[in-house]
């Protein structure tokens, strides 16, 4: 779907005059407070419980570096079907 539109860009002003910026709008879900009063089995998971120690080790194997790699977190939001 992309290519046309990439494509005429090229064309006209060229990919390496281009910046392609993609973005979305993510909603997120109701607070697991409220999901449990619907009957839902639901519940927080503590951030700071999270063992980020593999994921800092794959960092620093790949590109020398760990957690300076890292601007911004905000934690994930999990669910189980």
């Amino acid at each position: 779907m992309l290519h046309p539109l990439l494509a005429a860009v090229d064309n006209k002003i060229g990919l390496d005059k281009t910046l392609i910026v993609l973005s979305a709008d993510h909603g997120s879900p109701e607070a697991p407070e409220y999901m449990a009063s619907i009957g839902m089995e639901t519940g927080r998971l503590s951030q700071h419980r999270i063992d980020t120690a593999p994921v800092m080790q794959a960092l620093k194997k790949r590109f020398g570096i760990g957690k300076e790699l890292i601007q911004i977190y905000y934690p994930l939001y999990l669910s189980q079907s």
